[in-house]
């Protein structure tokens, strides 16, 4: 826009400078006003003439005022010109604030209030829950056997292997070509549930693998749990990890579903087994270490 104001002025100036007529004198706000009208014409409706700058309101003048006229309208453009032009010309400086700030300078989500229980919490309502599988210390390379088996009225009808991996992996530092070796020490699992519908990822070090499990509504009113197990360092034969189990209806309340019992689980331990015998249909995900 300034570019077209300042191309208006020179062709307008030439126009002025052009004419032979001596002009009524104005002050140098008026002179501007009449240039801007000269810019908001689309196109011209006359041409310069004596008539023009009879209308505009010069009055009569030596070339010299016209000339001191001119200077001090340039000066206005210069004025103008230069607020616009300096924010191009900003200096640059390293932004030091922190990412919080970076990212949420209006604290609309309170990070500095939010605590790790908050975040669980949230994701709980969208149904994810985050747990972490203990491997503990393992001092030889070893096999592992990711396993899930469904269950109908105590007996097993479904059994599949997720995932097989070893527990060993491997990692490189920066500045040395050569990798290192490690054990894995634990494995996260993560879960999405939608009602009778189970999302699961696996991760260790060595493994990623994801599998979805759902179970049968057999009544308008059932829900469906997710529970883990407290002991989940290497045993011999099948270490239980979780279950995805259905509730089961109440024997004296009619249209009323429960599950209850204890909420960590333990391999062998009686109130674990109570809880699982109550429920028609459930799944345990457990891991099997090769000997």
């Amino acid at each position: 826009m300034i570019i077209k104001i300042t191309s208006y002025v020179f062709k307008t100036t030439a126009i002025i400078i052009r004419t032979d007529v001596k002009c009524r004198q104005m002050d140098t706000f008026r002179y501007f006003r009449i240039l801007i009208k000269f810019y908001t014409m689309k196109k011209p409706i006359f041409e310069p003439s004596q008539e023009i700058f009879f209308r505009a309101g010069f009055r009569n003048r030596s070339a010299e005022s016209n000339a001191m006229s001119l200077c001090a309208i340039f000066k206005l453009l210069i004025l103008a010109i230069l607020p616009a032009s300096s924010c191009f010309a900003q200096e640059t400086k390293i932004d030091s604030r922190s990412r919080t700030i970076k990212y949420d300078h209006t604290n609309q989500f309170q990070a500095d209030q939010i605590e790790t229980l908050d975040i669980l919490k949230a994701l709980d309502v969208l149904g994810i829950r985050i747990h972490k599988c203990d491997f503990g210390e393992f001092k030889t390379e070893l096999e592992i056997d990711l396993i899930i088996e469904e269950y109908k009225n105590q007996e097993v009808v479904k059994k599949d292997t997720i995932s097989s991996f070893g527990n060993v992996y491997r990692y490189w530092e920066i500045g040395r070509e050569d990798s290192y070796f490690d054990f894995i020490k634990e494995m996260d699992i993560i879960t999405k549930q939608s009602e009778n519908v189970l999302d699961l990822k696996f991760e260790t070090l060595s493994m990623q693998r994801g599998t979805r499990i759902k179970l049968e509504r057999e009544r308008d009113y059932q829900f469906y749990v997710v529970r883990f197990y407290e002991a989940t360092k290497p045993a011999r034969g099948k270490v239980p990890l979780m279950i995805f189990a259905s509730s089961w209806a109440d024997s004296k309340v009619k249209g009323m579903e429960r599950f209850c019992g204890v909420r960590k689980l333990r391999d062998t331990d009686p109130e674990t087994a109570e809880l699982l015998e109550s429920s028609e249909n459930y799944f345990i995900i457990s891991y099997v270490v090769a000997q």
